[in-house]
């Protein structure tokens, strides 16, 4: 069984659902409610585990209800959170989150307090066994930290370049693969053309780099050309964290040491099944499903 850490954000998402989003200050009934973690890295190493990997998290959180309310429920779902940084007195990210009858949702983060910042606690004795990692961009020191101990292993290290890319520039410089979502990368490179954005990411950077076009599937350089992956046709019911999914399943692809082509196809239907499956942890695809999806259970667009 492959392994892959993940770094980046953990978050507890308070759910409400309404029939509308509040306009004005008074009093609103839900009607329904819940609660789930959330992060690109944690949907990424949730992911992980429900594709058949070994799954850790490296995240930063503190000692306070939410932060234990978040490592019970990875330890529920088989994610090793053991690999993060704990600080005493520091408050975890939350996430209130309005969902309103059409799908659409309005959320407001708090990004937490306390949290580490520096990454000196990071050791390579800590990719001992992993396969590869997966860096997101909420902490961008501890992100070019550990793709560098992992380029040191000689193993992927995979930067999910969505946002805060300047951040992100000492990650993204030790990455083995780059995988940007369309509008990370229109924002870094300033192109327009994906293609055009990918070939200033080359310019610039020793590594692979593709980005995730929505509908249109993959786009990628491979020595160069330009490759593309199709997305699988299914009819989407939310598309939330199906990126997170995404990149977690791709990663996982390069740990099972399979062919950048191979990986890509396992991500993008895996990230299809997710669109398909609704919403939160209960959606994110299993390994036959997402294995059978690659063999003739989608069509490709």
């Amino acid at each position: 069984m492959a392994r892959v850490l993940t770094l980046g954000m953990a978050v507890l998402d308070h759910v409400f659902h309404l029939g509308a989003f509040p306009r004005e200050g008074e009093k609103y009934r839900a009607d329904a409610y819940r609660t789930q973690i959330g992060g690109p890295a944690t949907i990424a190493a949730l992911a992980v585990r429900r594709l058949g990997g070994s799954a850790s998290l490296c995240a930063r959180l503190g000692d306070d209800a939410n932060s234990h309310t978040i490592m019970a429920e990875l330890e529920k779902a088989g994610v090793d959170w053991s690999p993060s940084v704990i600080r005493p007195g520091a408050v975890a990210p939350v996430s209130s989150v309005y969902v309103d009858e059409d799908g659409e949702r309005q959320i407001v983060n708090f990004r937490g307090e306390g949290l580490a910042v520096t990454a000196s606690m990071l050791s390579e004795k800590q990719l001992d066994g992993v396969d590869a990692v997966l860096v997101d961009p909420r902490w961008p020191e501890g992100a070019e930290k550990l793709v560098a101990l992992a380029r040191k292993r000689g193993i992927p290290a995979v930067v999910d370049a969505e946002s805060d890319l300047e951040a992100l520039d000492g990650a993204m410089a030790g990455a083995t693969h780059i995988a940007f979502s369309t509008q990370g990368l229109r924002s870094f490179s300033g192109e327009e053309d994906v293609v055009s954005g990918l070939k200033y990411c080359a310019s610039r950077y020793d590594a692979w780099a593709g980005v995730t076009h929505g509908e249109k599937g993959v786009i990628y350089l491979d020595q160069g050309a330009v490759s593309h992956v199709a997305a699988f046709a299914i009819r989407a019911v939310d598309t939330l964290g199906a990126g997170d999914v995404w990149h977690g399943a791709f990663t996982l692809g390069l740990a099972e040491q399979r062919s950048v082509f191979e990986a890509v196809r396992f991500a993008n239907a895996a990230a299809a099944l997710k669109c398909r499956n609704g919403t939160g942890p209960d959606a994110l695809p299993g390994r036959e499903e997402t294995l059978a999806m690659m063999t003739g259970g989608g069509a490709p667009i």
